[in-house]
């Protein structure tokens, strides 16, 4: 199969895309790279001088581009064309016929596929949102592609972006493979990111225990969290009576409580029967002029029963172990009063990632709190790189590597003590510390690189003019299964 990849500017993001492109060429497919920097910069240059307005200098470049690229699908025979998030089609012209608005793309009648990195709730802080309208993205030939089918059904049922499939995340392991003859000069590597919240006073007290309480924390968050959906759900409904919002939040958090790792409308839909306004809530969703952002801003605020536990655990274990900070968040985390302590690496370019794992004995991974489940991408640059990995437990863990037995390929936790269990065990043993790490490397490199995925993908661009959704994630067999 033939990609023309519309490649943006842009650092990690555009070096995950372009890794996820190898990965297709690895696995046979033939991929032709269309780097569109100069012409992102260009527009938003041209854009900028006419105020903010898409002015005839800006349309000008935008029938140049689209007419190249339409030449380029057409002369090169190019099967499908496949983007990062929406943005290089958003850039290009739009027809609006009979009250539908279509990409001028659509009428080379091939299946674009839109790679989302962050789902379309929180791409660039959600600003997306009110640009996703459903007759532009849900229709053929669009297809996107997301990391877990939690979003999958979210970007569906909310957005109507019905060929929504799950592409779970891969890795390059040449990028993302051991460094020789480094010498690891710390206990612990923790990616530090950006968008966590400030501690809570009660977050402060439990960090100074020795096995701080988990469960009081979240019912601590569930507290606060409580009267903040319910406004968001009256306001929805302005009409709702306070007795029924209340107890459609009630019942809301309750699910999110017993069970975070639940996908979010499995957790909405469960709490349906204990509200009348459950469905009603549900069809105002899907009828508010910026469609999504309500249900953006109410699972966020369920979500933040877990939204703590990244910085939590980094402040937690760097209070007991030589630790290095890979990111910018390690001083945020300090401005907002995490205890944290260690070096600070700062911001590291993604391909010396692998870099910073060699010089960690253990590496850290708690997966971000807007995703329910799936993997995030950090999992598998650790294991990639031949360092063990220390990892939050998700429900769907063991669907990808071995947790448990005499050779387990990564290191799960459901709690920071239990994590500090764990690294103190295998910084007192190497023999365990190297069999994580070689575990966990070849089970990557096996199932797990990016030419894994390929078959995927293109099941996906080959289902584009179906109208249901598509869920192709990998094989659901637990991996103690397989040898």
């Amino acid at each position: 199969m033939r990609f023309l990849a519309l490649v943006p500017p842009g650092t990690n993001a555009r070096s995950i895309f372009c890794d996820l492109l190898r990965g297709l060429q690895s696995a046979g497919h033939d991929v032709l790279f269309e780097d569109i920097t100069f012409f992102v910069v260009e527009h938003q240059r041209r854009t900028q001088a006419a105020g903010g307005r898409a002015d005839s200098p800006a349309r000008e470049l935008q029938q140049t581009y689209l007419s190249h690229l339409c030449r380029t699908v057409s002369a090169r025979s190019c099967d499908a064309i496949i983007t990062l998030w929406v943005d290089p089609l958003m850039l290009l012209p739009w027809d609006r016929t009979e009250g539908r608005t279509t990409s001028a793309l659509a009428g080379l009648d091939v299946p674009i596929l839109h790679f989302w990195l962050d789902a379309p709730f929180w791409a660039y802080g959600g600003r997306l949102l009110p640009a996703l309208d459903r007759s532009r993205f849900a229709d053929p030939p669009h297809v996107h592609l997301v990391n877990n089918r939690g979003t999958a059904e979210e970007m569906a049922a909310i957005l109507g972006l019905r060929r929504t499939h799950t592409l779970p995340y891969g890795v390059d392991t040449t990028t993302f493979s051991p460094w020789r003859g480094v010498q690891p000069q710390f206990d612990l590597a923790v990616n530090a990111g950006p968008g966590d919240p400030p501690p809570s006073p009660f977050m402060l007290e439990q960090l100074t225990c020795s096995r701080p309480d988990v469960g009081a924390i979240r019912r601590d968050q569930a507290a606060r969290v409580h009267g903040r959906l319910t406004s968001i759900i009256r306001g929805t409904m302005p009409d709702a009576d306070a007795a029924s919002a209340d107890a459609l939040a009630a019942a809301w958090v309750q699910e999110q409580l017993a069970d975070p790792d639940r996908p979010m409308l499995d957790k909405f839909k469960a709490a349906a029967g204990a509200s009348n306004l459950a469905g009603q809530f549900a069809d105002q969703l899907l009828s508010v002029g910026n469609l999504g952002v309500v249900w953006a801003e109410a699972t966020s605020a369920v979500r933040e029963i877990e939204s703590w536990q990244r910085p939590f655990t980094a402040a937690y274990l760097s209070r007991q172990f030589h630790t290095v900070f890979i990111g910018d968040g390690y001083t945020q985390w300090q401005r907002q009063g995490w205890p944290v302590r260690g070096h600070a690496a700062g911001s590291v370019p993604y391909h010396e990632l692998a870099l910073w794992y060699a010089r960690s004995k253990v590496a850290l991974n708690v997966m971000r709190y807007q995703d329910d489940v799936g993997l995030n991408p950090k999992v598998l640059e650790i294991t990639g790189s031949g360092t063990p990995a220390l990892v939050r437990h998700r429900a769907d863990l063991d669907s990808f590597f071995r947790l448990d037995g005499a050779e387990p390929e990564l290191l799960s936790f459901r709690e920071p003590a239990e994590a500090a269990e764990h690294l103190r065990l295998a910084l007192a043993d190497c023999r365990l510390l190297e069999h994580v790490g070689a575990a966990g490397r070849t089970r990557t490199t096996r199932e797990h690189d990016w030419a894994h995925r390929a078959d995927v993908l293109v099941r996906a661009a080959r289902t584009a003019a179906s109208a249901p959704t598509v869920h192709l994630p990998i094989e659901p067999a637990l991996c103690a299964a397989r040898s």
